[in-house]
């Protein structure tokens, strides 16, 4: 009687470690699980966000390649587990509409589109196996799953840059274009600055373009809208469109602007330095013109971080200074 009576607590004892082995488990895969997701989710966002700046390329071959490389480049970087150190990803072009949170599959489109409509957004994806204790103990007493359990994580990057603007639409466009390199574009905007049009101060050029403010010596308004990596055409000299922008603008002071009169601003786009492609935009609000001393030049308010009429996002947009993309979950 006593031998069965040990026989049934060694029973009991056996099952009660089984049960503590299988909880024990069932906490250590938990764990597990929530750990090896949180490293998962921290490495494809760094793989996101690394693709993001391939948006700022031109062309859908462009955008594909190098978002492609620098996947491949940051997943390196980012190793996940010894034995799944790099598991595959899946780029997908998106198209990220900020208003709703909404995300749009595009079929494999990387264009961005005339109006930045098409792609302006990347969704990076990647399943990676993580250790199970619990199923493993499964397995051992005959259960069907496999020991790896299998996670998913995706995160999405989203530039709202490039933007574009149309002559004629609702914002105001002076066909002057700023010097990128003659001050900290976008960081130093300085209230009261001066914009030198000369060969050899180089702040800013005449375009050919944006004659849509009674400045007809500044050439015929463009039919097409400017985008950023646009090359525009520059006046190599032009003092009548000069004399054009300060007949618009001459009685605009620094008054005037300090108390954001919009007749005295204009939406103007930032030009590269060793080229006419554009940056960005930016806004001058006109307080001044001299028109007689070398080297002649512009007055006014400087604000960066201006949207065009058809940025594909909203708030700042600084053309391909917006290296820094969005992340979005």
């Amino acid at each position: 009687m006593v031998t069965n009576n040990k026989g049934i607590v060694l029973v009991f004892v056996a099952l009660f470690l089984l049960l503590l082995m299988l909880v024990a488990g069932l906490v250590i895969d938990s764990g597990m699980l929530i750990y090896m997701r949180s490293r998962g989710q921290t490495r494809i966002d760094a793989i996101a966000l690394a693709t993001g700046v391939a948006l700022m390329k031109k062309t859908a071959s462009e955008r594909q390649a190098t978002a492609t490389q620098l996947a491949e480049e940051f997943a390196v970087k980012n190793s996940l587990t010894p034995s799944d150190p790099n598991p595959e990803n899946t780029l997908l072009p998106v198209h990220y509409e900020l208003e709703t949170n909404t995300i749009a599959d595009l079929a494999g489109d990387w264009s961005p589109g005339i109006r930045g409509e098409q792609c302006n957004a990347i969704q990076v994806t990647t399943s990676f196996t993580a250790p199970a204790f619990f199923s493993g103990i499964r397995a051992f007493f005959g259960g069907t799953e496999e020991s790896p359990a299998n996670t998913q994580v995706s995160a999405t990057s989203y530039l709202p840059c490039p933007g574009a603007v149309i002559p004629n639409g609702s914002q105001v466009l002076a066909p002057i274009a700023l010097r990128s390199c003659r001050w900290n574009y976008p960081n130093d905007c300085i209230f009261n600055r001066r914009f030198y049009q000369s060969i050899s101060q180089g702040d800013a050029e005449l375009t050919k373009v944006f004659a849509n403010i009674a400045a007809p010596h500044c050439g015929t308004p463009t039919t097409d809208m400017v985008k950023v990596g646009d090359t525009i055409p520059i006046h190599a000299s032009a003092p009548d469109c000069l004399a054009d922008l300060r007949a618009r603008y001459q009685g605009c002071t620094q008054t005037r602007c300090e108390q954001g009169d919009p007749s005295c601003a204009a939406i103007v786009p930032v030009i590269g330095c060793g080229s006419n492609d554009v940056v960005g935009f930016a806004a001058i609000c006109f307080t001044g013109f001299d028109m007689t001393t070398p080297p002649q030049y512009v007055e006014g308010k400087l604000a960066c971080g201006e949207t065009a009429d058809y940025s594909s996002g909203t708030g700042q947009c600084f053309g391909a200074a917006a290296s820094n993309p969005i992340l979005v979950r």
